[in-house]
């Protein structure tokens, strides 16, 4: 899904000050509570530029507000705000497809701003905020949010995941076209709290990175930025969950299964590939998905494309990981299992970078500091990794950075 920068997500509990609710009582709307959540949502988003997201699905209901706020309650207010003149209201779009749904949005207007032009109301609505917006969030089959009991555990990750989110919108964090970015996370699971829990929802995550390495031209505070990632992360995971022996994995396990091992494009695939293969639930899905990247790569790509249609790329990787055969196009997709594993190996990093009082922003298994960080970074990826999987061995991670606007990519052990 499209994702309009700098964004902040609606929330519904947030704790509106007597400042605030006091003269909405005034304006000629019943429903004064609902009125004042967007407001206060809405100061929160002043000081840094931020615009806010919100759903307009009427029908959903649940797991959405300990207040008893509804979307149809938020969605009313919404259009008296915007007929009143104090916000411009941009509708999203919904769409069975997860893919193409598209996310409403609200900004203010100048009566808006000219109405509440007071900066400590600014600070305290951010402050407000951060600790009352969602950070654990668990999803059904559909991607629709659903309740779930609280836990000791699930608090512990809250408290994480919150305290990142302090930290980073203290920082100061720019795009390379020298914007504000506004980076506030929230773990996402899937049907169970044994599945998903990457770290979503940052405005870093937006960043179209393929072609130009965008992400590297982020600035925290001014200051330029490295981004560090592990190798082969899941090929890792799995091995570790298998109890299979790290140093039988070649430090690249995508270009090691090839004959030409300098063939980016046909490297690009393999790793796609044995992705949709620890994700999909069939051969057969696996084999569609595959062979849609085939036929989706650029003219020039195709041309130095060597491995055939999608069947044979699977053949190769079966070929040359037989010990992993049972975990790819698993029934209950062990990709899942997966992303939930390396979603608490970035908590892990995260919290050690939060002890050093380090801004940083993950990018599911990358994570983007301060260049004056990065060597805390990459020692830090090996020992929760190997603290987390209870493996002794070296973990292998890629560096990048841009010194006037040339990348520098190095890949080193840990």
């Amino acid at each position: 899904m499209d994702k309009v920068k700098n964004t902040k997500l609606l929330t519904y509990d947030i704790k509106v000050r007597k400042v605030v609710s006091n003269k909405v009582r005034w304006y000629s709307f019943t429903d004064t509570e609902s009125v004042g959540c967007i407001i206060y949502n809405l100061l929160a988003c002043i000081r840094k530029g931020s615009v806010l997201l919100y759903s307009r699905n009427k029908n959903y209901t649940s797991g959405v507000s300990k207040k008893g706020m509804t979307p149809y309650r938020i969605i009313k207010a919404v259009d008296f705000l915007e007929k009143e003149g104090y916000i411009i209201n941009h509708k999203g779009k919904a769409s069975m497809v997860v893919e193409n749904r598209r996310m409403s949005w609200v900004e203010p207007t100048d009566r808006f701003l000219s109405e509440w032009q007071v900066s400590e109301i600014y600070m305290q609505a951010e402050l407000d905020y951060l600790d009352q917006c969602e950070v654990i969030e668990l999803r059904d089959t559909n991607k629709n949010t659903i309740p779930y009991r609280n836990s000791e555990h699930i608090s512990r990750m809250a408290e994480v995941v919150r305290s990142l989110n302090k930290m980073n919108e203290v920082c100061v964090v720019k795009d390379g076209n020298d914007k504000l970015l506004s980076n506030i996370y929230c773990r996402i699971f899937n049907e169970s709290f044994d599945y998903g829990g990457r770290f979503y929802r940052a405005d870093v995550l937006a960043i179209k990175n393929k072609d130009d390495n965008a992400r590297l031209d982020i600035t925290m505070d001014g200051s330029s930025v490295c981004e560090v990632d592990y190798s082969n992360l899941h090929f890792r995971i799995a091995a570790a969950l298998e109890d299979l022996d790290s140093e039988d994995i070649p430090l690249d396990v995508y270009s090691g299964i090839l004959d030409d091992e300098t063939n980016k494009v046909d490297r690009g695939i393999v790793k796609l590939a044995v992705n949709m293969m620890f994700n999909c639930y069939n051969d057969e899905k696996a084999q569609g998905a595959i062979q849609k990247e085939i036929n989706l790569l650029p003219k020039e790509e195709k041309s130095k494309y060597t491995l055939g249609n999608a069947k044979s790329v699977m053949a190769l990787i079966y070929r040359a990981y037989p010990t992993f055969s049972h975990l790819f196009c698993e029934e209950s997709s062990f990709g899942r299992i997966l992303q939930n594993a390396d979603s608490h190996l970035a908590s892990d990093i995260l919290e050690v970078m939060l002890e050093n009082g380090i801004p940083c922003l993950p990018v599911h298994d990358s994570f983007v500091v301060k260049m004056e960080h990065m060597d805390l970074l990459c020692d830090t990826m090996g020992d929760c990794f190997r603290k987390r999987f209870e493996t002794n061995g070296v973990v292998p991670v890629g560096v990048k950075w841009k010194i006037n606007g040339l990348v520098n990519e190095e890949k080193i052990c840990v």
